[in-house]
Formats: C-alpha cells, sequence, structure tokens
C-alpha cells in the first residue's frame, strides 16, 4: 500500500531537516488482526464479563432493575477482551508512515480526535526488529509509559506493512550511512 512519492508537495516544508529525503511512504494495512494480543490481560477479561453475566443473573432475581449496572462491567470486559483488537484495526485506517534518510515518521489524523506527528531518529545505535510476514512489523525503538501505579513498556514502530522487506532494507542501510 506503499504511495507515489511527490517531493513538490509543500506538507512537508518546516519538518523535514536540512539535507533530509524522503525514500519510502506508506500505510499499515487496516485489517482486524489477533497478532501482539497480551492473553493474560483478555483471559482476565473473559473472568471479568463471566462475572458480570452471574451478578446479573443473581441481581436480576432479588434486587429487581439492579441487574443492569452489570451491562457497564459486562461491557468494559467485552471491550478488553475483544474490542482493543477492532479499536487498533480502525486506528490502523488513519495512520501514515513515513521515511528518509535520517528519520521515521508516523502520522495519525483520527476523526474527532487532533493530529499527530511522532518522529524516530534511526541512527548507528537504533533497535531494529523486523516481524516478516505478509503483514510485516519492524520496531525501531520503544518508550516508556509511566501511569500512577504501573510502568508499561510500548514499541514503536511501522506495523502490518504490505512491503516490509523493502522497508526493512531501507531501514539498515540508513543505519549503516549508506542513503
Amino acid at each position: 500500500m506503499s504511495t507515489d512519492l511527490d517531493t513538490r508537495n509543500n506538507d512537508w516544508e518546516g519538518i523535514l531537516a536540512t539535507g533530509e529525503r524522503i525514500l519510502w511512504q506508506g500505510k499499515p494495512l487496516p485489517r482486524l488482526s489477533f497478532r501482539g494480543g497480551r492473553s493474560m490481560e483478555t483471559l482476565m477479561a473473559v473472568v471479568f464479563m463471566g462475572f458480570s453475566l452471574i451478578w446479573m443473573k443473581v441481581a436480576s432475581l432479588a434486587l429487581g432493575p439492579l441487574w443492569i449496572f452489570g451491562l457497564l462491567f459486562f461491557f468494559f470486559g467485552l471491550y478488553m477482551a475483544l474490542g482493543k483488537y477492532f479499536w487498533a484495526a480502525f486506528k490502523r485506517q488513519y495512520t501514515w508512515y513515513t521515511l528518509t534518510n535520517q528519520t521515521a515518521y508516523i502520522a495519525n489524523d483520527m476523526p474527532f480526535v487532533s493530529r499527530s506527528l511522532k518522529s524516530y531518529p534511526i541512527t548507528s545505535d537504533s533497535m531494529l526488529e523486523y516481524l516478516p510476514g505478509d503483514a510485516a512489523t519492524i520496531y525501531f525503538g520503544s518508550e516508556i509509559e509511566k501511569t500512577n501505579k504501573s510502568t508499561r513498556k510500548s514499541e514503536n514502530g511501522f506495523e502490518y506493512l504490505e512491503d516490509g522487506d523493502k522497508v526493512y532494507d531501507l531501514l539498515r542501510q540508513i543505519k549503516k550511512g549508506d542513503v
């Protein structure tokens, strides 16, 4: 799903550094995928849903209309078990990738959400992890996300690529300084 490059376009003016040039642009495949799921998280969500179903049944017998509150918990569990995969596929429809001779860019333009553009410099020290296949993924960095109670590592990269071999080769050339 790579797009033709039009370097005459001024969309990148003020974003690219001096001497930086676009080597590749593309989009992730938007299809639904259960790859990369967190099995323990999904299992806990299913248990949560089961508990909420039992609670709703008992509440409907004893407490009348209070069983309806169990729906909130059931739908939360449903999202945690399956919804996150549908959300990720939806989000990929509004994601674009750009690779220059110095930087990897990931752009998002979701409806009703502000646009974002993240940049990841590619240097000789950059980590590259390649997951080949018909929907290849290439990770080139990671971030630590801290919340009040936990820390979570997220991988940064181009996911669900149709032409992963080509992009991975370009990234290796950038790391070597051959581009």
